[in-house]
């Protein structure tokens, strides 16, 4: 699922210590020590690689991506997801983009940003 997508990723980029892959679910990265979060609408111009994409539903059930690049606009980031079936095609990783300038942030899924440069090592 997406926070063991996320976990793996930070720690094979030797960002974080091997304590993260003790577990965090998707909402633990909300407020992940030394990650400054704000809403991804206030902070377009902000966004770096490495940073990741965050929503929740509820105190349980949330979503995060990491952010791989931007090119101009566009945003790339991956993201895995487990939708309870094996068959369900939109299971697995994936990378997508958005548009800083095009997206509605209003409707968009994502609504947080979680700024990562206070997370990683130097």
């Amino acid at each position: 699922h997406c926070s063991s997508f996320v976990r793996w990723c930070l720690y094979n980029a030797d960002a974080v210590t091997l304590n993260i892959l003790e577990g965090s679910w998707a909402n633990d990265f909300g407020h992940f020590p030394g990650a400054d979060p704000v809403r991804l609408k206030d902070g377009l111009d902000q966004i770096r690689p490495g940073d990741l994409l965050y929503f929740w539903v509820d105190e349980q059930n949330g979503h995060v991506a990491v952010v791989l690049g931007i090119d101009g606009d566009t945003v790339t980031f991956a993201e895995s997801a487990n939708w309870g079936t094996h068959q369900d095609p939109r299971n697995g990783v994936r990378w997508r983009t958005f548009d800083k300038k095009a997206t509605d942030f209003n409707k968009y899924r994502f609504k947080y940003l979680i700024k990562m440069a206070g997370v990683y090592k130097d």
